[in-house]
């Protein structure tokens, strides 16, 4: 029987009643199987179905209100569809009424009572996504991470592909658990396997890097495309560079950017990466004009590294005629947008009376900003500022506070100030032994640090 015929079937016995058929035609109105994907439709067979007393059916009926966007629909509504499915003991159903109290769903929000319902959930029927939601809730909310863990092996183990990613993440970083890149890509490909698109990208990741695999452009290609193809739209834009750079595929300049560019003309990110790539010839040919239509769309996009890169060539004079004020100008746009690397330069100009009146407090103002930020050498600045009383009173155990983001980030240059702190006893104990692991780090992630290494390594000895 062909697919046509079985609708059809279905729909005679829709007609004479059959609660069954109601539910299937919802189906296949969803999917678009067999007939033109309409969740109208669908959701008009699934009410059918459920006010029937079917219970996947009301569970549908619920998801449908709460998630549809395809077609109007008032949230709230699903909410006793939902409960009506519970009542049944329907597991999905305790997962999604769960995950609407959490988040506020169409429901007054309470994160104590849909931990609660989880609990029940799993309890009853042991469905992986009620596994999944405790432990989010006890991650996020509670702040009980070793629990939460715990649950996201639980969901894992029952099959869910979220959890895997999550128990992928925390290897790969040592968040929670020791890092460990060899176990994060065993939940990364557990979780490809139920072509997971974020799980497929991911493990493309690991094999670009050689992060517990042996490195592998090819692979990371063919794990990229089937995310591309899944919807991921992260994965069809690396697929698009991937073309331009011949980076696992035969390089397609041409195929490449016409996969780039319209998205390019929609989305900021990717406009930056195309105008930085033509004004400096990274893989294209060099293309100052084009380079700079490509970074004022990025600016226009909201994409403040647009705007930042915009204001550099303004202040240096390259591909325009030099303009300090004009870049201070792109700088403050960029600011707005609280990048960084904005608040840095500002902090800088401010600082040196460049482009505008020096203006030390000012520059204070804009450095602490990038520093809050995660900027390392604007922490660096800031902490020299405070550690030697450069247009401030002299406050080194400020300094010590002020770098400890960066440190924690292991930037080279934050990790060589505070081991001179140390190291000195300024703004706290004089700690040699500390001094001495900050420098070792600090050549590790690229800071010269020798000299400091090996005076603190003989006064140490000869103790």
């Amino acid at each position: 029987m062909s697919r046509r015929e079985e609708i059809r079937a279905l729909r005679t016995a829709a007609e004479d009643g059959d609660v069954d058929a109601y539910y299937t035609l919802g189906l296949a109105y969803y999917d678009g199987d067999g007939v033109p994907e309409n969740r109208r439709s669908a959701l008009r067979w699934f009410l059918r179905a459920a006010e029937a007393g079917d219970a996947d059916a009301m569970y549908a009926v619920g998801l449908e209100y709460l998630e549809a966007e395809e077609h109007e629909a008032d949230p709230s509504e699903g909410i006793p569809w939902l409960e009506r499915a519970i009542e049944q003991g329907h597991g999905l159903a305790y997962w999604r009424y769960a995950k609407a109290l959490a988040y506020g769903e169409g429901i007054d929000q309470d994160e104590e009572r849909a931990l609660a319902l989880a609990q029940e959930g799993w309890e009853r029927s042991e469905e992986p996504p009620c596994a999944a939601l405790i432990a989010d809730l006890l991650d996020e909310t509670f702040e009980k991470e070793v629990e939460a863990i715990e649950w996201y092996e639980r969901a894992a183990a029952a099959g869910d592909p979220d959890a895997m990613v999550v128990l992928g993440y925390r290897h790969r970083y040592g968040q929670g658990v020791p890092q460990d890149f060899k176990r994060a890509v065993i939940w990364y490909r557990r979780a490809a396997e139920h072509d997971h698109e974020v799980a497929l990208s991911n493990l493309a990741i690991c094999y670009e890097n050689g992060e517990g695999v042996t490195e592998n452009p090819k692979e990371a290609f063919r794990l990229r495309t089937r995310a591309a193809e899944l919807g991921h739209e992260e994965s069809a834009v690396w697929i698009g560079f991937a073309y331009v750079d011949g980076y696992g595929v035969k390089q397609d300049i041409p195929h490449g950017l016409t996969m780039l560019e319209p998205v390019g003309m929609e989305d900021g990110r990717v406009a930056y990466e195309l105008g930085q790539r033509w004004f400096e010839g990274d893989g294209l040919g060099q293309d100052r004009e084009k380079g700079l239509e490509w970074l004022h769309r990025a600016a226009e996009g909201g994409d403040s590294r647009g705007l930042v890169y915009l204001g550099v060539c303004y202040w240096y004079g390259e591909g325009v005629e030099q303009d300090l004020g004009e870049a201070i100008a792109w700088y403050r746009k960029a600011a707005e947008l609280g990048d960084e690397q904005a608040y840095y330069n500002l902090g800088l100009a401010h600082e040196h009376g460049e482009g505008v009146d020096v203006h030390s407090e000012q520059a204070l103002e804009f450095y602490d900003e990038a520093a809050k930020r995660g900027h390392g050498r604007a922490a660096c600045r800031l902490a020299e500022m405070y550690a030697g009383g450069l247009g401030v009173d002299p406050d080194p155990a400020r300094a010590r506070e002020i770098l400890k983001p960066a440190v924690e980030a292991e930037d080279g240059d934050a990790l060589f100030l505070c081991g001179e702190l140390h190291r000195d006893g300024r703004g706290g104990p004089r700690d040699p032994r500390e001094a001495l692991r900050l420098f070792e780090l600090a050549q590790l992630r690229g800071r010269d640090a020798r000299v400091e290494i090996g005076v603190l390594r003989r006064q140490l000895r000869s103790r």
